[in-house]
């Protein structure tokens, strides 16, 4: 088995010797000396007594309403592919678990009738799944 060679380096924290691998360059003896010596070199590293994280932090509602739409500069409007066509369909129209051909109260799916794909609802029907699937098939859209 292979043993890669080894190196006597001195910890910059706690001024020990200690052996590592060569190529590895090594500065500090152990994970223990590395966080003292990020701590004594950046006076900012790690969390202090009483800090707050911005962790869960939400964005006012007015900021949010402003960035929906066409005032979001990720926009693409009618330049949108497939799957993010789907998803702002999920967003923005309410199912009714209800299938619009069968009547069938279950799962469903968000089916466009032309798969010319736009963002009109007129265009769009909620159909269960088996009822998508021979959709697409009898229209030779799959």
């Amino acid at each position: 088995m292979y043993k890669a060679p080894t190196k006597e380096f001195i910890c910059l924290n706690c001024n020990k010797t200690f052996i590592a691998e060569r190529r590895r360059n090594r500065k500090v003896c152990s994970l223990r000396c590395n966080a003292q010596l990020n701590a004594k070199t950046n006076p900012n590293f790690g969390f202090k007594q009483g800090h707050q994280t911005r962790v869960g932090m939400k964005h006012p509602a007015y900021f949010i309403e402003k960035r929906k739409g066409d005032g979001n500069p990720g926009w693409k409007g009618t330049n949108v592919k497939y799957s993010s066509l789907h998803c702002w369909i999920r967003d923005n129209f309410e199912k009714k678990m209800e299938c619009e051909t069968c009547g069938k109260k279950c799962v469903t799916d968000w089916s466009h009738k032309t798969h010319i794909y736009t963002r009109n609802r007129e265009e769009w029907q909620e159909l269960c799944r088996s009822c998508h699937q021979f959709y697409d098939y009898k229209h030779g859209l799959r």
